[in-house]
C-alpha cells in the first residue's frame, strides 16, 4: 500500500512540473511574439536612432531634379547633366564673382522594394577641406517633403556654400552625413556629394567627390528625432579655382 502511495505522489508531482513548465513555456512565446512584432515596425540599421541633429542650416537647394524609372547612375547623371544645363547657365551668368563661394552637387538614390522610401525630413551636411581651412556646411534640408525619395528614386540637390569673407583656391570634399527625421524609414542605397567645374560660378579645373553606398535604413522611434549615416573620410580628388 505505501509503494502505491508514493507512486500516486509521483504522478501528481510530475503532472504538476509538466503543467507549470506548460505554462512558463506559452508565457515565453507570448513574449517573444511581442518582441517580434515591436521590431517589425523598426528598421534602424546604423546603430544611431532617436538621435538629436546639431549645427542645422535654413539654407536651402537652388536646384532639385528627381529621376524615376530604376535608372542606372550613368543614366541618371547623364539626364542631369542635359537638364540642369540652362538652369546653372542662367545661375552663373547671374552670380559672377571670385571664389567666396563653391556649388556642390548631392545625390541620392532610394531602394527600390516596397516601403524603401519616405516622406520624412531629409537633412544632409558636407565637411570640405581648403586653403583657408576646414568648412562645415551644417545639416541643409533636402526639402520638397512628400515628393522626394519614392522607391526606386534618384535625387539631385546643388547647394553652395562658402567661407566667410575668404576666397578659396581650392576645394576637397572629405566627409559627409545624411540624417532623416521621424518614423516613416527610408533605405538609402547610394549617397553622393560632388563638386565640379560646369556648376561654379567662375573658372575652375578638377573635381572633387565623396562617392558611398549605405545601404542602411534611417529610422526612428519617434517623430521628433533623427537617425542618420555618416561616410567617415572617404571623399577624393580636388577642385581648384
Amino acid at each position: 500500500m505505501k509503494t502505491i502511495n508514493n507512486l500516486k505522489k509521483y504522478l501528481v508531482l510530475a503532472a504538476l512540473a509538466i503543467f507549470i513548465a506548460s505554462c512558463e513555456k506559452g508565457e515565453l512565446q507570448d513574449d517573444t511574439t511581442t518582441v517580434t512584432q515591436q521590431e517589425e515596425g523598426f528598421k534602424s540599421t546604423t546603430g544611431n536612432s532617436d538621435s538629436e541633429l546639431q549645427n542645422m542650416s535654413s539654407d536651402k537647394p537652388i536646384l532639385h531634379l528627381k529621376y524615376k524609372g530604376k535608372l542606372t547612375k550613368e543614366e541618371a547623371n547623364a539626364k542631369f547633366e542635359i537638364d540642369s544645363r540652362v538652369f546653372i547657365q542662367d545661375y552663373v551668368k547671374n552670380n559672377k564673382g571670385v571664389s567666396t563661394e563653391w556649388l556642390y552637387r548631392i545625390a541620392t538614390y532610394t531602394g527600390t522594394q516596397s516601403n524603401n522610401g519616405t516622406d520624412g525630413d531629409v537633412w544632409a551636411t558636407v565637411t570640405f577641406r581648403t586653403d583657408k581651412g576646414y568648412k562645415s556646411t551644417g545639416y541643409k534640408e533636402l526639402d520638397n517633403r512628400g515628393d522626394d525619395r519614392e522607391e526606386g528614386d534618384w535625387d539631385f540637390y546643388v547647394f553652395t556654400t562658402a567661407i566667410s569673407g575668404q576666397a578659396v583656391s581650392w576645394v576637397e570634399a572629405k566627409s559627409a552625413c545624411l540624417a532623416l527625421k521621424g518614423t516613416d524609414g527610408w533605405f538609402v542605397k547610394h549617397f553622393y556629394v560632388q563638386a565640379y567645374p560646369s556648376i561654379q560660378t567662375i573658372s575652375s579645373s578638377g573635381y572633387t567627390s565623396i562617392i558611398s553606398h549605405p545601404d542602411v535604413w534611417l529610422d526612428s522611434n519617434s517623430g521628433s528625432a533623427f537617425d542618420y549615416y555618416c561616410t567617415g573620410n572617404i571623399g577624393t580628388g580636388r577642385l581648384n579655382f
